[in-house]
């Protein structure tokens, strides 16, 4: 487990993540980030609202998807990839 501070920060970077591939109409992309934000921390900010409001019907819903750790680092680094095209 990622230590608090860390954990955070990586909350806040897959949110505004999550938040520019919606921006841009990639809502799968999106649902992805906060379905991460989710198994960390389902309070945080509003990304239970965004999945429901952004995945499809017949996807499972937060509380029924496994939990899976989030390793911060190689996400980070394949984010920027996707994103910036790197």
């Amino acid at each position: 487990m990622l230590p608090r501070r860390q954990l955070s920060k990586s909350l806040s970077l897959y949110y505004d993540l999550g938040i520019a591939h919606e921006m841009k109409g990639d809502y799968n992309t999106a649902v992805r980030y906060f379905r991460e934000i989710a198994r960390a921390e389902p309070n945080y900010r509003d990304v239970i609202e965004r999945i429901n409001a952004l995945a499809p019907s017949d996807e499972p819903t937060v509380a029924q998807s496994p939990a899976r750790a989030v390793n911060a680092e190689e996400d980070f680094e394949r984010a920027f990839d996707d994103i910036f095209g790197n």
